[in-house]
């Protein structure tokens, strides 16, 4: 008799397929929003790639995103900033006149 053992062919249970994920990188990034609409350039014809993402976008055109950015955050912000000011300043009062 042989030494050597005999495998048995075992059947592992299906394991279902799983979707490849595809990332799509059109390379721009959060901070990077110079495709949106801005009035002054309304009439100046952009060149757009397959992603219809303007091709070369300028340091100068970045700024002008961060810029309105900015405009439209800083009015939110201070109305933000003077409501917490309101809420302190009743919480304060009604503290310092219970004790």
């Amino acid at each position: 008799m042989s030494s050597k053992s005999k495998k048995k062919n075992k059947q592992k249970a299906p394991t279902p397929k799983k979707e490849k994920i595809v990332y799509i990188d059109d390379g721009s990034t959060v901070v990077d929003m110079s495709a949106t609409y801005n009035a002054k350039n309304s009439g100046k014809k952009e060149v757009k790639d397959a992603m219809g993402m303007p091709i070369g976008n300028t340091w100068k055109d970045k700024f002008n995103t961060y810029k309105q950015a900015v405009r439209q955050m800083i009015k939110p912000m201070f109305v933000m900033i003077g409501f917490i000011c309101v809420i302190f300043a009743v919480i304060y009062l009604i503290l310092t006149l219970a004790s």
